[in-house]
């Protein structure tokens, strides 16, 4: 299977250098294409990328946006625009450790047809899993799973297509839960690998912390609006005023000040101006799916290529 990478860098050269090198270096026997994104350009066309530019393998296409748009657009148009089989999403201060995880990814894809993503843990530059990172899951064996992270995540190109992409109302942190979501209503399945392939070794330049934290809370509710059938979403928004106190809780208990950002004000305000066009975009998750989805978390299932009869009571077929 031909692997496409897509790496979208903005303000980081550094980091981006890094990921590039190492993914033309640990994936060179691979069938390949690199696809890299430098969003906004009157930004990141500095010397620096510039040079890295000059630098770049023959498989390598750079694409560049003068005006800077939001990640998931970036997301999207990669996916889009990729030839392979498959796409790897991988942040530009993530690294490729070795080409062991990808490998068999495409191995899972190419010989499981009810598999459309590939997740796997965030580990440290010396292949640790550290405390305090979200992962996708914690069990040392190959499972089904809720969902992937965008660090370092594989998803099979036509699931990719078919799908329609992330929503790219969702802006940011979070799109990946609901783009998982949808998979699972689909009937395909999400493998968990935890290999200690894919480091993220995160970098404050570029981040708005304030941006994060707001986004994160606001898409609870995006998420519950956009996947899950009612009542579900009424109970996440009587509820949300005390998700936005745990909220600032954490983010204070952490070394930032929340309150000045007004997070349930900005919330209610994007809500009102986005309320028709999540209306147009929902799409509900079974509750056969939900329950799927809920067990996963709670008693993973091993993997396997052929489904044992417990595992059948958790999938479902590959829609067409």
């Amino acid at each position: 299977m031909k692997l496409s990478v897509l790496i979208i860098t903005a303000r980081r050269p550094a980091e981006f250098e890094r990921c590039y090198r190492s993914v033309c270096e640990r994936f060179q026997d691979f069938d390949l294409e690199v696809l890299a994104l430098f969003n906004g350009s009157a930004e990141t066309g500095c010397p620096d990328y510039q040079r890295i530019k000059s630098t770049m393998l023959p498989h390598t296409t750079v694409i560049e946006w003068k005006n800077p748009r939001s990640y998931i657009q970036a997301r999207n148009c990669l996916g889009f625009y990729a030839t392979g089989d498959a796409v790897l999403l991988i942040d530009d201060d993530a690294l490729v450790l070795d080409a062991e995880g990808a490998r068999m990814g495409l191995d899972i894809l190419e010989n499981d047809p009810a598999v459309g993503a590939i997740a796997y843990p965030q580990c440290t530059e010396d292949g640790g899993v550290p405390e305090g990172f979200g992962q996708s899951s914690d069990v040392d064996y190959a499972c089904d799973c809720c969902s992937f992270g965008g660090y370092a995540a594989m998803i099979r190109s036509s699931s990719f297509r078919a799908m329609g992409g992330f929503r790219e109302i969702i802006v940011g942190y979070g799109e990946e839960l609901e783009f998982c979501r949808r998979m699972w209503s689909r009937g395909e399945r999400i493998i968990w690998l935890p290999t200690a392939s894919f480091a993220h070794l995160p970098s404050e330049g570029g981040r708005d912390r304030s941006r994060q934290c707001f986004l994160t809370l606001r898409n609870t509710l995006y998420n519950s609006l956009l996947t899950e059938p009612f009542p579900l979403p009424q109970i996440r928004s009587l509820i949300f005023p005390r998700t936005a106190k745990r909220f600032t809780a954490y983010y204070k208990s952490v070394g930032f000040n929340p309150e000045v950002w007004d997070l349930k004000r900005r919330a209610s305000s994007d809500l009102s101006r986005d309320r028709d066009e999540i209306r147009h975009q929902r799409r509900v998750m079974p509750w056969k799916a939900i329950f799927r989805w809920q067990a996963s978390k709670k008693w993973p299932v091993k993997y396997a290529t052929r489904p044992t009869a417990i595992q059948k009571l958790f999938i479902q077929k590959p829609a067409a």
